[in-house]
């Protein structure tokens, strides 16, 4: 699927989320910052436990495949969209399984976007502070953001 493609496919699906009406400027996505909330670290020990008593029983340890850790980075790194709309910025939250968003988590000025606010990681990311998350972003997807901003100002 080509990338225009994807991106009209993703501005659809975040207009789904928001009030009849609103237009989405851009969007983009990134990976929060890394948290361990009490959910997640309950599932973790479920697991760990899980694979003790198959072990115990079997007699053999049994190693996790590739998407148990993708399940847990998912969950410890979670994946957040950003939506430029006309006066604010609405940061939504994304599927692991489908990238796509599926609810709204909060609504900020667009001032988070612009510098001071922004830490430029290397000429490939940029970290943008998304209320309680530092969000990593491409560089692209960030240029493609702040772009509408100055579209949006005119």
């Amino acid at each position: 699927m080509s990338s225009e493609k994807k991106q009209r496919k993703d501005l659809d699906s975040v207009g789904r989320l928001l009030p009849a009406g609103v237009g989405v400027r851009a969007y983009g996505v990134g990976r929060a910052n890394a948290r361990m909330s009490t959910r997640v670290t309950y599932v973790i020990v479920g697991f760990l436990m899980a694979l003790v008593v198959v072990a115990v029983v079997t007699g053999r340890v049994f190693i996790p495949g590739v998407l148990v850790f993708v399940f847990f980075y998912s969950a410890i790194k979670p994946v957040r969209g950003i939506a430029v709309l006309d006066h604010v910025i609405v940061v939504v939250s994304v599927t692991a399984t489908t990238a796509r968003p599926k609810a709204v988590l909060g609504e900020l000025p667009h001032a988070v976007l612009l510098p001071p606010h922004i830490h430029w990681l290397s000429d490939k990311a940029v970290q943008v502070p998304l209320g309680p998350d530092v969000v990593k972003v491409r560089a692209g997807d960030y240029e493609r953001l702040s772009a509408s901003l100055t579209a949006s100002r005119r």
